[in-house]
């Protein structure tokens, strides 16, 4: 009788010890799955707050060109400034204020197109904006 008692005592420790660990791991591959799902929400917001710059940054750049190129062609300059030069300057100095770099910058007349990006390698956000007077758009 002591014998079979023994027995079934060996049997339970082995039987217990197959499952050491096991919620250990659970509990890695759990916290693992949280830190991914943490590291995707906030890359994902981190793109639309670039995609959110890029588009003021444009604004506010296209407005600061316009604005030169309007006071360019109302002074009547002639040479670098009515070729456009000043008020691509100044859009990408107000772009620079707002963290974005001018990609590209066309001026035709008081009208200033611009073209700028906010983010850093492949996580890049573009943006393009318009601004001149109403009138001269049509």
């Amino acid at each position: 009788m002591m014998r079979a008692s023994v027995v079934r005592m060996r049997l339970r420790a082995r039987a217990a010890t197959r499952d050491d660990g096991a919620a250990s791991v659970l509990m890695v591959g759990m916290v693992v799955a949280a830190v991914m799902v943490v590291a995707l929400v906030l890359t994902g917001a981190q793109a639309l707050q670039w995609r959110a710059d890029a588009r003021i940054g444009a604004d506010h750049a296209a407005l600061a060109g316009a604005t030169v190129a309007r006071e360019t062609s109302l002074s009547g300059a002639r040479g670098a400034q009515a070729e456009g030069e000043a008020p691509c300057d100044s859009a990408g100095h107000a772009a620079r204020a707002h963290g974005a770099a001018i990609v590209s910058c066309e001026v035709s007349g008081a009208i200033v197109r611009v073209t700028v990006t906010v983010g850093r390698g492949p996580a890049q956000a573009s943006a393009f904006s318009v601004a001149g007077p109403s009138r001269a758009r049509g």
